[in-house]
């Protein structure tokens, strides 16, 4: 029998897709970005049948997430994106790992700070597979905890990142790797962790290297010119908070990316700045993205927003790098179209 201009046996066509449906398929795809080989190795099937599969399904070549994923594997992360990613790893990111041991990059915030999210997927782009958005019920009370969630495709730039900052197979903070922070790294830290009484720059963390307080008092001087004193609650909470003679220096790494969302977090003499900023309404916040069409899906239920509101005070180093990367991408992308179609 002959279907989409493949001939193939009913015995073969039934085993095949009784093996991997084409829903399942296409999420492999599009949600995992995952590739053929890849694909194969987790259903034991070989990557001619997966390419077999997919031609029968009438997946189109050029809307496979797993070959722009591969367009990406030679694309180097931007200073701007190693620097985002060293602090937001102090913070709340994570690098989860396929089956395969790829790395990914993936994110998690409450719905309120929506705006903080795409902000973040806005700088890791072209890297970004997704932008979803669902519902997590709490353990207790019966209520649900509607969050967006971002992740990028599972590339081996992420592989070294787990490797560094989770030695054992967990995250794992220290001095060293604290000594890299820059003031770029600092800003999404706080964003992340910190907090304010209305008067200055707390971190709030739970990780054991901070409590040799004075290699911490001494790198964070070293590295970012701040001056903190550190404070261990009986609970185990360790509150960084910046003096009083580095606040200034503190705003100045942190003021560039703040996000409207996280204004509860800026000191009282610090906010009258934000009232500045003209936030820009750019739909998915995500455009121009090299993997092409909108990253941003809807988990559960009909809370999909409108307009997402990003900050325009990107540095100009994000636009001027993903145009690098964009013509990288672009490159491979012809070569691999060349190959397909060869």
């Amino acid at each position: 029998m002959t279907i989409n201009g493949i001939s193939i046996s009913e015995a073969r066509l039934a085993r095949l897709t009784g093996i991997l449906s084409s829903e399942t398929l296409l999420s492999l795809y599009e949600a995992e970005g995952l590739a053929d080989n890849e694909i194969g190795a987790r259903f034991g099937l070989t990557e001619r049948e997966i390419s077999l599969l997919r031609k029968i399904y009438g997946i189109e070549t050029d809307t496979r997430y797993g070959l722009r994923r591969n367009s990406l594997r030679f694309v180097p992360l931007t200073a701007l994106q190693k620097q985002y990613l060293h602090g937001s790893l102090f913070g709340d990111s994570c690098i989860a790992t396929h089956l395969s041991g790829t790395g990914y990059w993936r994110l998690r915030h409450c719905l309120a700070q929506e705006g903080y999210l795409l902000k973040q997927a806005e700088i890791m782009n072209p890297f970004v597979a997704k932008v979803s958005y669902g519902e997590r019920p709490f353990e207790k009370g019966g209520k649900s905890f509607p969050y967006v969630d971002a992740r990028s495709f599972a590339l081996p730039q992420f592989t070294e990142l787990r490797e560094k900052f989770y030695p054992q197979g967990k995250k794992s903070l220290t001095a060293e790797l604290l000594s890299e922070m820059t003031p770029v790294g600092f800003a999404f830290w706080f964003m992340d962790d910190g907090s304010s009484n209305g008067y200055g720059f707390d971190i709030t963390t739970f990780d054991h290297c901070f409590r040799d307080i004075e290699t911490t008092k001494r790198v964070m001087s070293a590295t970012l010119g701040l001056s903190v004193s550190i404070r261990w609650a009986d609970d185990g909470e360790g509150k960084i908070r910046v003096l009083r003679d580095s606040h200034d220096k503190a705003w100045s790494y942190i003021e560039p990316f703040m996000c409207s969302d996280l204004c509860h977090k800026v000191p009282f003499k610090y906010r009258s700045a934000l009232d500045n900023q003209q936030p820009s309404l750019t739909g998915n916040g995500l455009e121009g993205s090299t993997t092409g069409g909108s990253l941003i899906s809807q988990e559960d239920g009909d809370n999909t927003p409108s307009d997402k509101v990003i900050c325009q005070n990107m540095p100009n180093i994000c636009n001027e790098q993903m145009v690098i990367q964009s013509e990288l991408v672009g490159n491979y992308e012809r070569q691999e179209e060349i190959l397909v179609h060869a």
